[in-house]
């Protein structure tokens, strides 16, 4: 996995942040991770750096403010330099091995390939139901070249939306994996802890949902 850096953003979460990097380390002992710190108002910052003495092959970069998800995602993205990265929740376990040789396999045999995930799709506002394809950042391949050149990853419910309706209109490709195969998906684990944290504009957006689009 010599091409691939695992990315993974903690804010306020070490428990499962620390259960997110020894699932991927335990499936790919060689796998480069790096751990966004986003400014977490614990002792994440601590606690993270003891965990990547401990584990190995981890490297912390600290955010002094909560820069959200998205941001967060692209602060990594900026940061590493191998060609692909795997964008990972800290409420995900991978317990099963293979998904990152599949996601490369699908890649490579697709040259406008630009993220390999979950894909589904979504509306305006990046809620489930609409016509939008859509490739959850929950563990998602992306291209890093490809990335740099299109807008960043946003502070949003669906912080990749606007980055990959950009990468669709240039002609490439979302591909869709088995993430669920391979991956658990614990789900919200820092939104139930502290919330969206998304501002008016967060807060009209899941009204709108709530009133049926209207």
């Amino acid at each position: 996995m010599t091409d691939i850096t695992a990315a993974v953003v903690n804010y306020g979460t070490p428990d499962l942040t620390r259960a997110a990097v020894w699932s991927l380390r335990s499936l790919y002992p060689a796998l480069p991770i790096l751990v966004v710190e986003n400014g977490s108002p614990d002792d994440s910052k601590s606690r993270l750096g003891a965990l990547a003495k401990e584990v190995g092959g981890v490297t912390v970069l600290t955010s002094d403010a909560n820069l959200h998800h998205g941001p967060g995602l692209d602060l990594a993205l900026r940061r590493v330099t191998t060609p692909w990265v795997l964008l990972f929740d800290s409420d995900c376990i991978a317990y099963r091995g293979g998904f990152l040789e599949g996601m490369q396999a699908a890649a490579d045999a697709n040259p406008s390939a630009y993220m390999v995930g979950q894909l589904h799709h979504v509306d305006e506002d990046g809620f489930d139901g609409g016509t939008i394809p859509y490739i959850h950042p929950k563990c998602a391949l992306v291209r890093r070249e490809g990335y740099l050149v299109l807008p960043p990853f946003e502070k949003h419910g669906a912080p990749c939306l606007t980055n990959e309706r950009a990468a669709a209109a240039e002609g490439l490709a979302l591909l869709d994996f088995p993430v669920r195969d391979y991956v658990l998906h614990l789900g919200e684990g820092t939104v139930r802890r502290y919330g969206y944290g998304l501002g008016a504009e967060g807060k009209i957006a899941r009204l709108k949902r709530v009133l049926g689009g209207k």
